[in-house]
Protein backbone atom coordinates (compact mmCIF):
# COMPACT_ATOMS: atom_id res chain seq x y z
CA UNK A 1 0.00 0.00 0.00
CA UNK A 2 1.98 3.41 1.11
CA UNK A 3 4.62 1.87 1.96
CA UNK A 4 8.87 2.24 1.21
CA UNK A 5 10.79 -0.73 -0.15
CA UNK A 6 12.03 -2.74 2.88
CA UNK A 7 15.48 -4.82 2.41
CA UNK A 8 14.50 -6.82 5.70
CA UNK A 9 12.10 -8.26 8.44
CA UNK A 10 11.40 -5.99 11.07
CA UNK A 11 11.65 -7.10 14.46
CA UNK A 12 9.35 -9.58 14.99
CA UNK A 13 6.80 -10.36 18.21
CA UNK A 14 6.93 -12.97 20.54
CA UNK A 15 4.77 -15.81 19.98
CA UNK A 16 2.58 -15.49 23.07
CA UNK A 17 1.79 -11.77 21.66
CA UNK A 18 0.44 -13.06 18.46
CA UNK A 19 -2.18 -14.96 20.95
CA UNK A 20 -3.07 -12.01 22.36
CA UNK A 21 -3.95 -10.48 19.36
CA UNK A 22 -5.77 -13.40 17.65
CA UNK A 23 -8.25 -13.39 20.80
CA UNK A 24 -8.60 -9.38 20.80
CA UNK A 25 -9.28 -9.17 17.16
CA UNK A 26 -11.58 -12.54 17.67
CA UNK A 27 -13.42 -10.44 20.55
CA UNK A 28 -13.71 -7.36 18.17
CA UNK A 29 -15.27 -9.91 15.51
CA UNK A 30 -17.72 -11.57 18.38
CA UNK A 31 -18.92 -8.10 19.11
CA UNK A 32 -19.45 -6.38 15.81
CA UNK A 33 -21.58 -10.03 15.41
CA UNK A 34 -23.74 -9.96 18.15
CA UNK A 35 -24.00 -6.32 18.20
CA UNK A 36 -25.42 -5.79 14.47
CA UNK A 37 -27.78 -8.92 14.54
CA UNK A 38 -30.78 -6.94 15.19
CA UNK A 39 -29.87 -4.55 12.43
CA UNK A 40 -30.79 -6.45 9.60
CA UNK A 41 -31.66 -3.56 7.15
CA UNK A 42 -29.55 -0.42 7.79
CA UNK A 43 -30.68 2.07 4.68
CA UNK A 44 -33.83 2.60 2.19
CA UNK A 45 -31.28 0.48 -0.45
CA UNK A 46 -31.38 -2.35 1.99
CA UNK A 47 -35.48 -2.19 2.38
CA UNK A 48 -35.13 -1.88 -1.72
CA UNK A 49 -32.74 -4.80 -2.39
CA UNK A 50 -34.63 -6.63 0.47
CA UNK A 51 -38.00 -6.34 -2.10
CA UNK A 52 -36.05 -7.50 -5.27
CA UNK A 53 -34.76 -10.68 -3.22
CA UNK A 54 -38.09 -11.39 -2.07
CA UNK A 55 -39.78 -11.05 -5.59
CA UNK A 56 -37.19 -12.97 -7.38
CA UNK A 57 -36.84 -10.08 -9.71
CA UNK A 58 -33.02 -9.58 -9.54
CA UNK A 59 -32.86 -10.05 -13.29
CA UNK A 60 -35.10 -7.62 -14.41
CA UNK A 61 -34.08 -4.58 -12.01
CA UNK A 62 -30.35 -5.40 -13.24
CA UNK A 63 -30.96 -5.24 -16.74
CA UNK A 64 -33.28 -2.06 -16.24
CA UNK A 65 -30.59 -0.16 -14.15
CA UNK A 66 -27.86 -0.89 -15.99
CA UNK A 67 -29.23 0.60 -19.03
CA UNK A 68 -30.99 3.70 -17.04
CA UNK A 69 -27.34 3.60 -14.94
CA UNK A 70 -24.99 3.40 -17.73
CA UNK A 71 -23.50 0.68 -15.73
CA UNK A 72 -22.52 -2.58 -18.06
CA UNK A 73 -21.97 -4.52 -15.20
CA UNK A 74 -25.46 -4.19 -13.40
CA UNK A 75 -26.41 -7.01 -16.35
CA UNK A 76 -24.09 -9.85 -15.89
CA UNK A 77 -25.54 -12.62 -13.90
CA UNK A 78 -22.44 -13.03 -10.96
CA UNK A 79 -24.21 -8.93 -10.15
CA UNK A 80 -27.33 -9.90 -9.90
CA UNK A 81 -26.69 -12.87 -7.63
CA UNK A 82 -24.19 -10.90 -5.81
CA UNK A 83 -26.64 -8.21 -5.04
CA UNK A 84 -29.59 -9.89 -3.57
CA UNK A 85 -28.01 -13.66 -2.61
CA UNK A 86 -27.24 -12.27 0.91
CA UNK A 87 -31.13 -11.20 1.37
CA UNK A 88 -32.39 -14.37 1.20
CA UNK A 89 -31.19 -15.73 4.34
CA UNK A 90 -33.45 -15.42 7.25
CA UNK A 91 -32.01 -16.55 10.27
CA UNK A 92 -30.72 -13.07 11.69
CA UNK A 93 -27.61 -14.38 13.15
CA UNK A 94 -26.71 -15.59 10.06
CA UNK A 95 -27.36 -13.02 8.19
CA UNK A 96 -25.02 -11.21 10.61
CA UNK A 97 -22.15 -13.27 10.80
CA UNK A 98 -21.69 -12.92 6.61
CA UNK A 99 -21.60 -9.12 7.11
CA UNK A 100 -19.41 -9.24 10.01
CA UNK A 101 -17.27 -12.10 8.48
CA UNK A 102 -17.20 -10.11 5.25
CA UNK A 103 -15.99 -6.62 6.99
CA UNK A 104 -13.45 -8.36 9.04
CA UNK A 105 -11.83 -10.41 6.35
CA UNK A 106 -11.34 -6.81 4.54
CA UNK A 107 -9.59 -5.89 7.58
CA UNK A 108 -7.63 -8.61 7.69
CA UNK A 109 -6.66 -8.60 3.80
CA UNK A 110 -5.54 -5.31 4.33
CA UNK A 111 -3.17 -5.81 7.59
CA UNK A 112 -1.90 -8.64 5.53
CA UNK A 113 -1.09 -6.34 2.25
CA UNK A 114 0.56 -4.00 4.08
CA UNK A 115 2.87 -6.13 6.49
CA UNK A 116 3.95 -8.14 3.31
CA UNK A 117 4.62 -5.35 1.59
CA UNK A 118 6.80 -4.01 4.59
CA UNK A 119 7.89 -7.29 5.57
CA UNK A 120 6.70 -7.15 9.15
CA UNK A 121 3.73 -8.75 10.44
CA UNK A 122 3.76 -6.10 13.74
CA UNK A 123 3.20 -3.74 11.11
CA UNK A 124 -0.01 -4.91 9.36
CA UNK A 125 -1.53 -6.08 12.68
CA UNK A 126 -0.80 -2.35 13.51
CA UNK A 127 -2.99 -0.97 10.53
CA UNK A 128 -5.58 -3.98 10.96
CA UNK A 129 -5.95 -2.79 15.05
CA UNK A 130 -6.21 0.89 13.69
CA UNK A 131 -8.84 0.09 11.60
CA UNK A 132 -10.52 -1.82 13.78
CA UNK A 133 -10.45 1.13 16.57
CA UNK A 134 -11.73 3.90 14.50
CA UNK A 135 -14.42 2.05 12.49
CA UNK A 136 -17.41 4.23 13.05
CA UNK A 137 -20.78 2.93 11.56
CA UNK A 138 -22.71 5.85 10.34
CA UNK A 139 -26.55 6.15 9.68
CA UNK A 140 -25.41 7.01 6.36
CA UNK A 141 -25.25 5.14 2.95
CA UNK A 142 -21.47 3.10 4.13
CA UNK A 143 -20.61 -0.35 3.35
CA UNK A 144 -20.05 -1.80 6.85
CA UNK A 145 -24.08 -3.10 7.00
CA UNK A 146 -25.02 -3.01 3.99
CA UNK A 147 -24.40 -3.36 -0.02
CA UNK A 148 -22.89 -6.99 0.08
CA UNK A 149 -21.22 -6.54 -3.71
CA UNK A 150 -19.24 -3.94 -2.70
CA UNK A 151 -17.47 -6.14 -0.03
CA UNK A 152 -16.94 -8.74 -2.90
CA UNK A 153 -15.52 -6.16 -4.74
CA UNK A 154 -13.45 -4.94 -2.18
CA UNK A 155 -12.32 -8.21 -0.71
CA UNK A 156 -11.70 -9.26 -4.82
CA UNK A 157 -9.28 -6.01 -5.36
CA UNK A 158 -7.21 -7.08 -2.06
CA UNK A 159 -7.12 -10.31 -3.16
CA UNK A 160 -5.83 -9.33 -6.52
CA UNK A 161 -3.88 -6.92 -4.67
CA UNK A 162 -1.94 -9.93 -3.11
CA UNK A 163 -1.41 -11.48 -6.18
CA UNK A 164 0.42 -8.96 -7.42
CA UNK A 165 2.76 -8.33 -4.64
CA UNK A 166 3.40 -12.63 -5.22
CA UNK A 167 3.73 -11.69 -8.50
CA UNK A 168 6.39 -9.35 -7.72
CA UNK A 169 8.03 -11.38 -5.42
CA UNK A 170 8.66 -14.86 -7.67
CA UNK A 171 6.64 -14.33 -11.51
CA UNK A 172 4.74 -16.95 -12.71
CA UNK A 173 1.93 -17.33 -15.34
CA UNK A 174 -0.75 -18.05 -12.46
CA UNK A 175 0.10 -15.32 -10.37
CA UNK A 176 -0.23 -12.84 -12.78
CA UNK A 177 -3.62 -14.38 -14.45
CA UNK A 178 -5.09 -14.36 -10.77
CA UNK A 179 -4.35 -10.44 -10.52
CA UNK A 180 -6.45 -10.02 -13.39
CA UNK A 181 -9.35 -12.12 -12.10
CA UNK A 182 -9.49 -10.76 -9.22
CA UNK A 183 -9.30 -6.90 -9.99
CA UNK A 184 -11.74 -7.76 -12.75
CA UNK A 185 -14.44 -9.27 -10.03
CA UNK A 186 -13.76 -6.38 -8.11
CA UNK A 187 -14.11 -3.93 -11.09
CA UNK A 188 -18.09 -6.09 -12.25
CA UNK A 189 -18.69 -5.41 -8.91
CA UNK A 190 -18.52 -1.68 -8.64
CA UNK A 191 -16.72 0.82 -11.18
CA UNK A 192 -15.16 2.27 -8.09
CA UNK A 193 -12.58 -0.72 -8.35
CA UNK A 194 -10.96 0.13 -11.23
CA UNK A 195 -9.14 3.07 -9.41
CA UNK A 196 -7.55 0.24 -7.32
CA UNK A 197 -5.05 0.69 -11.10
CA UNK A 198 -2.43 3.13 -9.24
CA UNK A 199 -2.23 0.99 -6.00
CA UNK A 200 -1.00 -1.99 -8.15
CA UNK A 201 1.60 0.84 -10.16
CA UNK A 202 2.76 1.59 -6.25
CA UNK A 203 3.31 -1.88 -5.71
CA UNK A 204 5.58 -2.25 -8.50
CA UNK A 205 7.41 0.81 -7.33
CA UNK A 206 8.26 0.45 -3.86
CA UNK A 207 9.06 -3.50 -4.61
CA UNK A 208 13.13 -4.03 -3.94
CA UNK A 209 13.33 -6.20 -6.61
CA UNK A 210 11.22 -4.06 -9.58
CA UNK A 211 13.25 -3.01 -12.33
CA UNK A 212 12.07 -1.73 -15.34
CA UNK A 213 11.86 -4.55 -17.36
CA UNK A 214 10.26 -6.46 -14.53
CA UNK A 215 7.67 -3.51 -13.45
CA UNK A 216 6.47 -3.41 -16.81
CA UNK A 217 5.36 -7.11 -17.24
CA UNK A 218 4.35 -7.56 -13.70
CA UNK A 219 1.85 -4.52 -14.49
CA UNK A 220 0.60 -5.93 -17.85
CA UNK A 221 -2.40 -7.74 -16.16
CA UNK A 222 -3.77 -5.07 -13.80
CA UNK A 223 -3.40 -2.04 -16.76
CA UNK A 224 -5.04 -4.88 -19.42
CA UNK A 225 -7.67 -5.68 -16.76
CA UNK A 226 -8.28 -1.70 -16.28
CA UNK A 227 -8.45 -0.85 -19.96
CA UNK A 228 -10.56 -3.26 -21.01
CA UNK A 229 -13.04 -2.59 -18.60
CA UNK A 230 -13.10 1.42 -18.77
CA UNK A 231 -13.26 1.30 -22.39
CA UNK A 232 -16.50 -1.16 -22.40
CA UNK A 233 -17.52 0.85 -19.57
CA UNK A 234 -17.43 4.32 -21.81
CA UNK A 235 -18.72 2.07 -24.87
CA UNK A 236 -22.02 0.90 -23.22
CA UNK A 237 -22.46 4.63 -21.68
CA UNK A 238 -22.51 5.87 -25.38
CA UNK A 239 -24.87 3.40 -26.65
CA UNK A 240 -27.28 3.90 -23.63
CA UNK A 241 -26.57 7.31 -22.02
CA UNK A 242 -27.41 7.29 -18.77
CA UNK A 243 -30.78 8.50 -17.00
CA UNK A 244 -29.89 8.53 -13.35
CA UNK A 245 -27.95 11.67 -11.76
CA UNK A 246 -25.68 9.57 -9.07
CA UNK A 247 -24.18 9.03 -13.07
CA UNK A 248 -23.89 11.92 -14.12
CA UNK A 249 -20.85 14.23 -14.46
CA UNK A 250 -21.28 17.76 -13.12
CA UNK A 251 -18.67 20.17 -13.54
CA UNK A 252 -19.41 22.51 -10.72
CA UNK A 253 -15.72 22.68 -9.57
CA UNK A 254 -17.09 24.56 -5.65
CA UNK A 255 -19.68 22.03 -5.49
CA UNK A 256 -17.02 18.90 -5.83
CA UNK A 257 -14.83 20.56 -3.43
CA UNK A 258 -17.24 21.03 -0.71
CA UNK A 259 -18.14 17.24 -0.96
CA UNK A 260 -14.89 16.08 -1.03
CA UNK A 261 -14.02 17.38 1.82
CA UNK A 262 -17.15 16.54 4.03
CA UNK A 263 -16.12 12.85 2.90
CA UNK A 264 -12.33 13.35 4.18
CA UNK A 265 -14.20 14.95 7.37
CA UNK A 266 -16.90 12.56 7.98
CA UNK A 267 -13.80 9.33 8.25
CA UNK A 268 -12.21 11.34 11.08
CA UNK A 269 -12.20 9.29 13.86
CA UNK A 270 -15.04 10.76 16.51
CA UNK A 271 -17.22 12.04 13.60
CA UNK A 272 -20.11 10.35 14.18
CA UNK A 273 -20.23 11.00 17.85
CA UNK A 274 -20.61 15.08 17.44
CA UNK A 275 -22.06 15.43 14.40
CA UNK A 276 -25.88 16.14 14.58
CA UNK A 277 -27.83 13.80 12.52
CA UNK A 278 -31.31 15.10 10.72
CA UNK A 279 -34.08 14.20 8.94
CA UNK A 280 -33.53 15.07 5.08
CA UNK A 281 -33.96 18.80 4.64
CA UNK A 282 -34.28 19.67 8.17
CA UNK A 283 -32.28 22.39 9.66
CA UNK A 284 -30.47 22.86 13.04
CA UNK A 285 -27.14 23.00 14.74
CA UNK A 286 -24.45 20.48 12.98
CA UNK A 287 -22.81 19.78 16.05
CA UNK A 288 -24.14 17.45 19.00
CA UNK A 289 -24.49 19.55 22.59
CA UNK A 290 -21.99 17.94 24.74
CA UNK A 291 -24.90 16.73 27.17
CA UNK A 292 -26.02 14.78 24.54
CA UNK A 293 -22.63 13.58 23.78
CA UNK A 294 -21.84 13.23 27.72
CA UNK A 295 -25.17 10.92 27.46
CA UNK A 296 -24.02 8.72 24.55
CA UNK A 297 -20.68 8.16 26.44
CA UNK A 298 -22.56 6.78 29.68
CA UNK A 299 -25.00 4.49 27.84
CA UNK A 300 -21.48 2.90 26.88
CA UNK A 301 -22.59 -0.93 27.87
CA UNK A 302 -19.42 -2.33 29.80
CA UNK A 303 -18.71 -5.24 27.67
CA UNK A 304 -17.64 -2.65 25.33
CA UNK A 305 -16.43 -0.89 28.09
CA UNK A 306 -13.90 -3.74 28.18
CA UNK A 307 -13.22 -4.40 24.46
CA UNK A 308 -12.44 -0.57 24.25
CA UNK A 309 -9.79 -0.49 26.99
CA UNK A 310 -8.20 -4.06 25.53
CA UNK A 311 -8.12 -2.68 21.87
CA UNK A 312 -7.04 0.63 22.88
CA UNK A 313 -4.05 -1.21 24.84
CA UNK A 314 -2.92 -3.81 22.31
CA UNK A 315 -3.20 -0.77 20.01
CA UNK A 316 -1.23 1.23 22.47
CA UNK A 317 1.61 -1.39 22.51
CA UNK A 318 1.78 -2.65 18.52
CA UNK A 319 2.55 1.22 17.91
CA UNK A 320 5.52 1.60 20.74
CA UNK A 321 6.82 -1.77 19.11
CA UNK A 322 6.78 -0.79 15.76
CA UNK A 323 8.44 2.80 16.86
CA UNK A 324 11.81 0.75 17.78
CA UNK A 325 12.03 -0.68 14.19
CA UNK A 326 10.54 0.94 11.40
CA UNK A 327 10.64 1.13 8.16
CA UNK A 328 10.95 4.96 6.50
CA UNK A 329 7.35 5.31 5.28
CA UNK A 330 7.49 9.48 6.24
CA UNK A 331 8.32 10.25 2.28
CA UNK A 332 5.20 7.79 0.95
CA UNK A 333 2.92 9.64 2.86
CA UNK A 334 1.55 11.81 0.50
CA UNK A 335 0.27 8.66 -1.67
CA UNK A 336 -1.91 7.94 1.17
CA UNK A 337 -3.37 11.42 1.10
CA UNK A 338 -3.91 11.02 -2.85
CA UNK A 339 -5.61 7.92 -2.50
CA UNK A 340 -7.76 9.20 0.10
CA UNK A 341 -8.57 12.11 -2.58
CA UNK A 342 -9.27 9.48 -5.45
CA UNK A 343 -11.63 7.60 -4.39
CA UNK A 344 -13.58 10.40 -3.20
CA UNK A 345 -13.71 11.91 -6.63
CA UNK A 346 -16.75 9.80 -8.45
CA UNK A 347 -18.98 11.18 -5.56
CA UNK A 348 -17.11 14.52 -5.54
CA UNK A 349 -18.47 15.07 -9.62
CA UNK A 350 -22.01 13.84 -9.31
CA UNK A 351 -24.79 15.28 -10.19
CA UNK A 352 -26.96 13.42 -7.32
CA UNK A 353 -23.93 13.78 -4.48
CA UNK A 354 -23.63 17.01 -5.22
CA UNK A 355 -27.10 17.84 -3.46
CA UNK A 356 -27.04 14.75 -1.32
CA UNK A 357 -24.16 14.75 0.67
CA UNK A 358 -24.88 18.19 1.59
CA UNK A 359 -27.53 17.02 3.38
CA UNK A 360 -25.27 15.67 6.21
CA UNK A 361 -25.44 12.81 4.36
CA UNK A 362 -21.48 11.68 4.65
CA UNK A 363 -19.39 9.91 4.96
CA UNK A 364 -20.94 8.07 1.68
CA UNK A 365 -20.01 4.72 0.56
CA UNK A 366 -16.79 5.19 -1.40
CA UNK A 367 -15.07 7.12 2.04
CA UNK A 368 -15.04 3.31 3.53
CA UNK A 369 -12.37 2.92 1.12
CA UNK A 370 -10.32 5.88 1.98
CA UNK A 371 -10.58 5.26 5.12
CA UNK A 372 -8.17 2.48 4.37
CA UNK A 373 -5.31 3.67 2.74
CA UNK A 374 -5.42 7.13 4.85
CA UNK A 375 -5.25 4.75 8.27
CA UNK A 376 -1.98 3.64 6.63
CA UNK A 377 -0.53 7.15 6.16
CA UNK A 378 -1.59 8.22 9.24
CA UNK A 379 0.41 5.58 11.55
CA UNK A 380 3.28 6.44 9.26
CA UNK A 381 3.42 9.84 9.88
CA UNK A 382 2.32 8.72 14.44
CA UNK A 383 5.28 6.37 13.97
CA UNK A 384 7.85 8.64 12.45
CA UNK A 385 7.01 11.09 14.89
CA UNK A 386 7.37 8.86 18.32
CA UNK A 387 10.71 7.94 16.19
CA UNK A 388 11.62 11.13 16.66
CA UNK A 389 12.04 10.54 20.72
CA UNK A 390 15.26 10.05 21.88
CA UNK A 391 13.52 6.87 23.53
CA UNK A 392 11.19 6.27 20.62
CA UNK A 393 8.38 7.99 22.45
CA UNK A 394 9.05 4.69 25.69
CA UNK A 395 9.19 7.63 28.46
CA UNK A 396 6.21 7.15 30.83
CA UNK A 397 4.95 10.70 29.64
CA UNK A 398 4.45 9.72 26.07
CA UNK A 399 3.28 6.13 26.95
CA UNK A 400 0.05 7.29 28.82
CA UNK A 401 -0.70 10.15 26.52
CA UNK A 402 -0.68 7.58 23.52
CA UNK A 403 -2.66 5.35 25.74
CA UNK A 404 -5.02 8.13 26.84
CA UNK A 405 -5.44 8.68 22.68
CA UNK A 406 -5.81 5.02 22.12
CA UNK A 407 -8.83 4.92 24.97
CA UNK A 408 -10.36 7.86 23.62
CA UNK A 409 -10.32 6.96 19.81
CA UNK A 410 -11.92 3.25 21.14
CA UNK A 411 -14.20 4.20 23.73
CA UNK A 412 -15.64 7.28 21.68
CA UNK A 413 -16.14 4.98 18.83
CA UNK A 414 -17.96 1.98 20.57
CA UNK A 415 -20.63 4.50 22.28
CA UNK A 416 -21.69 5.93 18.95
CA UNK A 417 -21.67 2.80 17.41
CA UNK A 418 -23.70 1.26 20.06
CA UNK A 419 -25.93 4.62 19.93
CA UNK A 420 -26.22 4.31 15.48
CA UNK A 421 -27.15 0.74 16.14
CA UNK A 422 -29.74 1.32 18.58
CA UNK A 423 -31.43 3.91 15.74
CA UNK A 424 -31.35 2.06 13.08
CA UNK A 425 -32.29 -1.02 14.73
CA UNK A 426 -36.01 1.19 14.60
CA UNK A 427 -35.91 2.90 11.54
CA UNK A 428 -35.72 -0.26 9.61
CA UNK A 429 -36.54 -3.05 11.72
Amino acid sequence: MILSPPTEVRAALPRRIWIVLAAVFALGFLHFWIRTTPVRLATTDDVAFQEIADADSSAGWSTENAISQARFYYATPMFGYALTRLYEIREPWLFSLLRAGALFFQIGLAGWLWARVVRSPAWGATLAFFILGALQVPQTFYPILSYPIDWIGFCAGLIALHFHQSHLDRPTFWTGVLTGVFFLLACLMHEIFVLLLPAFLLLSRVHPASGGTHRRRANLAPLVTATSYTALYLLFSRNFPTTYDGTMFSSDLVLSSKVLVRQLIGILPGFELVVQRLAPYESGPFFRGAADIARTLRDLPWPDLVLGLLEAGTLTGLLLHCARSAPSLIRWWPWALGFGVLFNLPIAFSAKHQVFILHREFPYAYAFYAAFFLASGFLAVLVWILQQHPRRGRDPVTVALLGLASAVLCLSTLASNHQVLQVLRHKFN
